[in-house]
């Protein structure tokens, strides 16, 4: 399992010179951020914040702690917010239903955003989730190039139906 992962990363290295690790805030306690390994990872991915029926961002208390930011961009590092996760459809379904409200979702501040939205599951919900993506990838590009939009996505036709490939490409 290590040989595979040291691998990974090298060859994620290698190609494409960012190598992102999670960060979960469930180990901000035992694990601080003084113990990232930041000469491996360029972008570290903070799991998780999931958007709210408002078209906010929410998180568990202490998540969003300047110091793990700061610490990061310290090492001259990136910061992605990963948003999302099991158990949060609910908020993505409603705050990428409208403009008014992706446009809240997105005035965030961020290096960069990892998307984890599981799973739509109508074709109103896959459409609002490409315009959802469309637009942030919008804000991020115009803030600036570099800024990084990974996204989970399912291989499975159960749930990949839900998702339209080309237009998230």
């Amino acid at each position: 399992m290590k040989l595979r992962l040291l691998f990974f990363l090298l060859i994620g290295y290698a190609y494409s010179q960012r190598v992102v690790g999670y960060y979960p805030y469930w180990m901000q306690d035992e694990f601080q951020p003084q113990d990232l390994d930041l000469e491996t990872f360029t972008h570290i991915n903070h799991v998780f914040a999931w958007p709210n029926e408002q078209g906010g961002i929410e998180a568990t208390s202490g998540t969003f702690d300047a110091s793990i930011a700061d610490h990061i961009h310290n090492n001259n590092r990136k910061f992605l917010l990963s948003l999302g996760g099991w158990g949060t459809a609910d908020g993505f379904v409603v705050a990428t239903s409208t403009y008014e409200l992706r446009s809240e979702f997105i005035s965030y501040g961020y290096d960069g955003a990892d998307i984890d939205r599981e799973y739509p599951q109508t074709n109103e919900q896959k459409n609002n989730l490409s315009l959802f993506i469309a637009e942030l990838d919008s804000v991020l590009d115009d803030s600036n190039p570099e800024l990084l939009m990974p996204m989970a996505l399912p291989t499975s036709n159960w749930a990949g139906q839900w998702y339209e490939m080309n237009s998230l490409n």
